[in-house]
């Protein structure tokens, strides 16, 4: 129960977060539009609306990377994963795609070097 509670929690933090990227778009594009109407009102100098623009842009590209990136999971949930210290591979994802016998207590390369280990 408490996986499906954290699941939801966490689905509910990305809805949250993607509908803080659109409204943090859309003011953006309601405040770029000000500073190009002011710059075109006061003489159009100097094409100054570019930094205020630029600026706001790496706070919108930030908020839109962390609610469309992608999904992290707790450090919590990296330490948990199995893994077998005989296994060759011992990162995570290469480990787990090579590991058939992971669910029975161990890895065919282990098993497979304490054949050979004993046989030698």
């Amino acid at each position: 129960m408490t996986d499906q509670a954290s699941l939801r929690d966490r689905a509910v933090q990305r809805l949250k977060a993607k509908r803080h990227f659109w409204s943090a778009l859309v003011t953006w594009l309601a405040l770029s539009a000000m500073f190009i109407v002011m710059w075109a009102v006061t003489g159009m100098g100097g094409f100054w609306p570019i930094w205020p623009i630029a600026g706001i842009a790496i706070g919108v590209v930030a908020t839109g990377i962390r609610a469309f990136g992608p999904v992290s999971t707790g450090p919590s949930e990296r330490i948990s994963k199995p893994r077998c210290a005989a296994c060759p591979d011992f990162s995570v994802g290469v480990h787990t795609a090579r590991c058939s016998n992971l669910a029975r207590g161990g890895c065919r390369g282990a098993s497979n070097r304490r054949r050979a280990a004993t046989s030698a």
